[in-house]
């Protein structure tokens, strides 16, 4: 005899809440994901055209200096 007793019913009860809950976080994620993305896109475009010359320069002067 085991000292737990598990109730058979136990999956058939809380399965289907579980499963609500996993749908709504999900949603959540997903919605959040989504709005960071927007929100990033203005920086990003930013960020790259910061970004994308210095290191264009950087790797002229590595060729220059012959190191790559």
């Amino acid at each position: 005899m085991s000292q737990v007793e598990t109730n058979p019913n136990f999956m058939i009860r809380y399965a289907p809440g579980v499963l609500r809950a996993v749908q709504i976080m999900m949603l959540a994620v997903t919605v959040f994901l989504m709005a960071n993305f927007v929100l990033a896109f203005p920086v990003s475009i930013t960020i790259f055209f910061l970004a994308l010359p210095a290191l264009i320069m950087n790797i002229g002067w590595l060729m220059f200096a012959r190191a790559v």
